[in-house]
Parts: C-alpha cells; sequence; structure tokens
C-alpha cells in the first residue's frame, strides 16, 4: 500500500513553495507511485490561484491531472472510466466543500499563516477517496497494489 496524497503535501507546498496544482500533482505522484517526470511539474504552473483568475482550484486540477495519469490508457476519448472519476471527483469537492472555485475556497478555508494549505489538504482528502474507490472498482492488480 503507498501513502495517501495527504501525507506528501507538506513537502512541495511549504517544503518547495509549490503553488496547489502543483503541489497536488507531485504530492499524487509520489504517493500513488505514478512515476511522473518530475520536471512535468511545469505544466501545471499556471493552474495556481484557479488559473490566476480565481476559477476552478488549482488542488481540483492537480488532482485531475493525477487521476489522467493513472487512468488514461491512451488517450482520454478512450478512457471513458476517467470521466467518470473525474466527475465524481469534482462533484465531491463542490458538495463538501461548498464550490470549486478558488476565490470562494480561498475566503472559507484559506488562512494568513497557512495560506491555501488547509484548502489543499481537503481537496486531497477526497481525491484519495475516488482514487481508491476507482483502482478497487477497476479490480487491477497493479493499481491496488498502489492503492492508499
Amino acid at each position: 500500500m503507498s501513502k495517501n496524497v495527504q501525507e506528501c503535501l507538506m513537502t512541495y507546498y511549504k517544503g518547495k513553495g509549490m503553488n496547489c496544482a502543483e503541489t497536488t500533482l507531485l504530492a499524487a505522484n509520489e504517493a500513488w507511485n505514478l512515476e511522473i517526470p518530475e520536471d512535468s511539474v511545469k505544466l501545471m504552473g499556471g493552474f495556481g490561484g484557479g488559473m490566476g483568475s480565481g476559477n476552478v482550484c488549482g488542488a481540483i486540477s492537480g488532482g485531475i491531472a493525477a487521476l489522467s495519469y493513472r487512468f488514461v490508457k491512451e488517450t482520454g476519448h478512450k478512457s471513458p472510466e476517467l470521466m467518470k472519476y473525474v466527475k465524481e471527483y469534482v462533484l465531491s469537492v463542490q458538495k463538501e466543500m461548498g464550490s470549486i472555485n478558488c476565490r470562494d475556497l480561498h475566503i472559507q478555508y484559506a488562512t494568513a499563516e497557512e495560506k491555501c494549505y488547509p484548502t489543499i489538504e481537503q481537496i486531497v482528502k477526497i481525491l484519495d477517496q475516488i482514487y481508491k474507490a476507482a483502482c478497487y472498482e477497476l479490480n487491477n492488480d497493479n493499481i491496488l497494489k498502489d492503492a492508499p
């Protein structure tokens, strides 16, 4: 069994000063043994702060990137189960946290001391739940051994 994504957050957010999207992708990479090249984090840079505009939280985007890396077989169009898990993830964040938008989540969860860390923690708890459920649903031995 691998770690939960939440266990890996501090290394990237506080330790390396990465934004929410970068942190979530690299924490999932570590926790789920995805073996994404670390320089791929550059792809997530523009998703922080709700894409710089307060829209969809970068932690959600980073989680979607991690789910995609794990579950896309060839392309997104050829991986219908992926969109099921993405939809469950986004709707679960919306339901549990009241919004998926950075500007709303920041008001409700961020603190002066911790900044967005509490928001990211809550979002990756949901991400881990979705990931674990997906692994069991797919009943894939290679995925199950890495499930948190």
